[in-house]
């Protein structure tokens, strides 16, 4: 979409605000299928179509993205980790956005779910939500882990027994590890765990290496007080 559209945001606006966030699917689905908007003529309506019928499948995923609202640099993001995939796994999951692309949060995977016509209880959704309000409440403190209890202070009554199996969901996929009653985020555990193996390796070679030493000065003032 980006060749096809370029310079033309208001022609994608247009487009998107008169056929919806569905139209590329639309176009290439339906041999019948007319643009018909205010400002765009039927010698553009008809060069949109043949391009939007015939784009790579890269391509196909700019203008999918485009349409659902993501920006220039979320876009470069998403086709790189996903390359020609990019439309098949976001129609699939738009919340494995929030995992899988670094700057994307939940704010934005929940809106292109919601554009597709994903429902507000589907358990994508609670488990997004759930690791979103943890990084917000874990990152937020400046803090490496937190308590269960503590994610689970943050959420209404009546949201309680589904976010309680949307946070065993993460701990089960690995995205939130449960050590104790400590949550951390794998990235955030990972880096604990590597720093306290350096430390054990560090440390205990030093510790040995200064009982030698003292060792040693204590067997010199023996010979000395000898």
């Amino acid at each position: 979409m980006v060749r096809i559209f370029r310079g033309w945001s208001k022609v994608t606006e247009a487009l998107v605000d008169k056929y919806g966030a569905t139209i590329l699917d639309d176009i290439r689905n339906s041999s019948d299928f007319t643009i018909e908007c205010k400002g765009i003529t039927q010698g553009k309506a008809e060069m949109i179509m043949e391009k939007v019928r015939y784009q790579d499948p890269i391509e196909d995923a700019v203008a999918f993205l485009i349409a659902n609202g993501l920006g220039n640099k979320q876009i470069i993001k998403i086709t790189k980790a996903y390359g020609e995939e990019s439309v098949p796994l976001i129609k699939s999951n738009p919340y494995r956005l929030v995992y899988d692309i670094d700057g994307i949060g939940f704010k934005t995977a929940d809106k292109v779910a919601m554009s597709l016509g994903y429902d507000m209880d589907d358990p994508n959704r609670i488990e997004a939500l759930m690791l979103d309000r943890y990084k917000t409440i874990a990152f937020g403190q400046g803090d490496s882990f937190i308590s269960r209890s503590q994610l689970i202070e943050s959420i209404r009554p009546s949201e309680l027994e589904r976010a309680e199996i949307a946070i065993d969901a993460l701990i089960e996929h690995g995205e939130l590890i449960e050590d104790e009653a400590r949550l951390y985020h794998y990235t955030q555990y990972e880096s604990e765990t590597y720093v306290s193996d350096f430390l054990k390796e560090f440390t205990i070679p030093r510790m040995n290496f200064c009982l030698m030493i003292l060792m040693r000065k204590s067997m010199r003032l023996r010979k000395i007080c000898e």
